[in-house]
């Protein structure tokens, strides 16, 4: 500091320095506006936040600033916002914070489905995840439809790198590593051929309060796999063990048949006989 109360160069630097280390930039740096944003919220009594100046210092993947004015798509905007966010966070202390917020890993998997029940899988990282929702009116159907998967056979059997041989299979995506905090994104836009231009589904939509996703995942997955094959089972197994019952029973009655019969031509012979 000089005698002035005015910081030196090697005082600015510094000063920098340690704003840089834990997390402070410039104002026009989406990382100060995202911080702006929510202290204002958290602090003040105003009703309401100006987003303008955020808007204003949030770029496109070109670079160029998003117009203000258009209507973007929620993923890709959340996928550009975290993209700026982690740029400005490189080198400070939180500088994984929006992985270890937001981080997870999907699975996509093929499985086949005869003879030699080989497996390959995938893992992706993701931030969000995109859900259909066309024909589709709650949270659950979409995502028993993002575990579903599809199956491959005819000409598109999936080959088999284990045993270099095309097999019928199943290819699918799942959940791996499920984030802290998770966002799932609802695909309401879809392209009409007759238009020629993009429409958004506005259909009515509802989702649980409280959402169990271990279902969703690999391990969810083959635990149910697991009970389904073993309800498979036990069906089998009692339906093996009535028709030996059943057998058993038509054996007894058929024994206990003759030995009637036999008794009844035994006194049918005594009254011959007198």
């Amino acid at each position: 500091m000089t005698d002035g109360g005015i910081m030196s160069d090697d005082e600015d630097d510094d000063a920098g320095l340690e704003n840089k280390r834990v997390g402070l930039r410039p104002k026009d740096s989406v990382l100060y506006q995202v911080q702006l944003l929510f202290g204002y919220l958290m602090k003040s009594q105003k009703k309401f936040y100006d987003t303008m100046p955020l808007c204003k210092v949030l770029r496109g993947f070109d670079g160029q600033p998003l117009p203000i004015g258009e209507q973007q798509d929620v993923n890709e905007f959340c996928a550009r916002l975290f993209d700026q966010l982690e740029t400005n966070l490189k080198g400070t202390d939180a500088a994984k914070c929006i992985d270890e917020a937001f981080g997870g890993t999907i699975v996509a998997q093929m499985i086949a489905q005869e003879t030699c029940q080989h497996k390959s899988e995938r893992e992706e990282p993701y931030h969000t995840v995109s859900l259909t929702v066309k024909n589709k009116s709650t949270l659950t159907e979409s995502l028993e439809l993002y575990v579903k998967g599809d199956s491959l056979d005819g000409d598109n059997k999936w080959l088999c790198s284990k045993c270099n041989d095309k097999r019928a299979a199943l290819r699918r995506t799942c959940f791996g590593k499920l984030s802290k905090y998770l966002i799932l994104h609802l695909s309401r836009f879809e392209f009409d051929f007759n238009t020629m231009r993009r429409k958004k589904l506005n259909t009515r939509f509802e989702y649980p309060l409280r959402l169990n996703i271990e279902k969703y995942t690999r391990e969810g997955l083959i635990r149910a796999e697991m009970e389904k094959a073993a309800e498979k089972a036990a069906k089998v197994a009692a339906s093996k063990k009535k028709n030996e019952n059943d057998e058993a029973e038509a054996d007894a009655d058929g024994d206990a048949e003759a030995e009637a019969n036999g008794e009844a031509t035994a006194a049918d012979a005594d009254v011959e006989d007198e």
